[in-house]
Parts: C-alpha cells; sequence; structure tokens
C-alpha cells in the first residue's frame, strides 16, 4: 500500500524586535536564526530520505521566506502560494503587545474578549484547513507534501485527526504536540485517505506517536 505523506511544516523564528502578535500583518520576515532554523529542519528531512513532489505555502513572508529554504535546499520543489494556509485572523490583536497573551498564558485568543465580527473563531480555521488538507490528499495520492504555515493552523488541524468532530481545548492549545518554529509534523494517509499516525520532526526528536495517540515517556 502507497501511504500519502503531509508534512506539515511551521515558519522558522521572525524577526519581532518590538513584540508584538503580527498575525497577518504584512512586513514580519525571517530572522537570521529563523533561516538557520529552517535550514536545520531541512538537512534533518533530507537525513530521513524524505523527498518532496509540491510545497504549498502561506502567502505571509514568513511562511514563503520559509518554503523558498525548504525548495532551494531539496531540488528547486514547485512552491504554490495559498490563502487556506493564512495564519488565524484576530484582527483586534494585531499589533498588540506580545505581552497580553502571555499575561494569560496564550489561552484566550480565541475568546470574547478579543473576537469582532470578522474575527476567525477555531471552528473557522478547522474547516478551512480541513477542508485544504483534503484536496491535498486527492490531488496527490501516494506523494510527499509539504504546509508550510503557522503554529495554531498546524495545532488544529493535527487536532481534528487525533479528535475528529470535537472542539478543541484551547486552554491548553500549546501543549506538546504545539509545533515550535521551523518543526515539522509528518502525516501518513492509506490509500484511501484514512489517517494512519503522525510523527513529530523536531530539531530535537521525538519518538512516532501513531493514530494521534501519545506514546508514554519511559
Amino acid at each position: 500500500m502507497t501511504e500519502t505523506k503531509i508534512y506539515l511544516i511551521r515558519h522558522g523564528e521572525i524577526d519581532n524586535p518590538r513584540d508584538v502578535y503580527y498575525g497577518r500583518l504584512p512586513g514580519f520576515q525571517l530572522s537570521e536564526e529563523g533561516r538557520a532554523q529552517v535550514g536545520q529542519l531541512v538537512e534533518i528531512l533530507r537525513s530521513k530520505g524524505i523527498r518532496l513532489d509540491a510545497i504549498y505555502t502561506s502567502p505571509l513572508e514568513r511562511a514563503l521566506q520559509s518554503a523558498q529554504i525548504i525548495s532551494e535546499i531539496l531540488g528547486n520543489v514547485r512552491i504554490s502560494e495559498t490563502e487556506d494556509l493564512y495564519d488565524t485572523y484576530i484582527p483586534s490583536l494585531e499589533g498588540k503587545p506580545m505581552s497580553i497573551l502571555r499575561a494569560k498564558g496564550f489561552k484566550n485568543e480565541y475568546g470574547k474578549e478579543f473576537r469582532t465580527e470578522d474575527s476567525e473563531t477555531a471552528h473557522d480555521v478547522i474547516e478551512r484547513t480541513k477542508k485544504f488538507l483534503d484536496e491535498v490528499k486527492k490531488k496527490h495520492p501516494g506523494g510527499s507534501i509539504a504546509l508550510v504555515s503557522h503554529g495554531d493552523q498546524i495545532r488544529f488541524m493535527l487536532w481534528e485527526l487525533q479528535n475528529p468532530g470535537k472542539d478543541p481545548d484551547l486552554e491548553n492549545l500549546r501543549d506538546r504536540d504545539y509545533p515550535e518554529p521551523a518543526e515539522a509534523i509528518e502525516l501518513r494517509f492509506g490509500a484511501s485517505g484514512e489517517f494512519l499516525g503522525f510523527e513529530h520532526i523536531r530539531r530535537e526528536q521525538e519518538p512516532l506517536r501513531e493514530s494521534g495517540t501519545r506514546l508514554k515517556e519511559a
């Protein structure tokens, strides 16, 4: 059976000297450290023998720059930009100090306090990313595809696979499965599109977790 493998990749660290919530604001690019992080991740992918058939990326600078680094190192893989991988839209927070969210333990950005008429809810993000993930599976059966996106989107995609149809635990969204900058999650799907399991590809490696369940730590 030929598996389809989809790599959810978070962009590298960004240059954010004012320490603000950037969301979809333009002008937030990778820092030098962020570029190095992405390069390190790609070397790990290459050491595992991973070859990509296509890269889809959020159009935001930090994600697009990460995708370009991945593409160049792995042999100029074709890049396609898509708004389906955009960062979450919470306009009331954009440009505000990150200290606002840190003080709340990053547990309330989707709550009523910051919600406006045009804000995205967690459900909105899950629906658009789930739809896009299904499209990628259908378009690239048996392929190896990278989706370069943002932390919350990636965690929401994984949550839906782990807990189909259940509301995400927003109080604990940034758990051990939340990707750090320039980290990846390999998703494996069977010939019928069924979810088989996932593996974190970190710059510090962790063991495989089958079908979204956690392995007990020794």
